[in-house]
């Protein structure tokens, strides 16, 4: 039991405020101000966590037309590679099917390389 300093009403150890005028008590202060400040941490690391994810962004916004270069050169090769070795084996394939083809492996290559420059550019900012 804890008892109020303004009004002087016995409360239970459990609340954090008088129950007769809502005056905290210092257990109750102390609980508030580590809330507040646990509070306030993680709003930072937030913002700073969005700051790093707005740069990463950026970084790549810069790289798009690298990372299109990539993903048709590596689609078209990949493509025509997967391609030649299915019509090598007896393989006749309808054009959709080549342009599917095609299309895959660059979607993956722009993938794997937008993966790529990003774990970089991750590295770099945390330098």
């Amino acid at each position: 039991m804890w008892i109020c300093k303004k009004c002087n009403e016995e409360n239970e150890d459990g609340f954090d405020s008088c129950w007769s005028c809502q005056t905290e008590s210092d257990i109750g202060l102390k609980k508030s101000k580590i809330y507040h400040k646990e509070l306030n941490e993680e709003k930072k690391k937030e913002s700073e966590e969005k700051e790093k994810e707005s740069l990463i962004y950026e970084e790549l916004d810069k790289k798009a037309i690298q990372i299109w270069v990539v993903a048709i050169f590596t689609g078209f090769s990949c493509g025509s590679a997967i391609l030649a070795l299915l019509i090598s084996v007896g393989y006749n394939l309808p054009k959709i099917v080549i342009a599917a083809i095609i299309y895959y492996s660059g979607s993956q290559a722009k993938k794997a390389y937008t993966k790529h420059l990003r774990k970089k550019i991750v590295e770099q900012l945390e330098q």
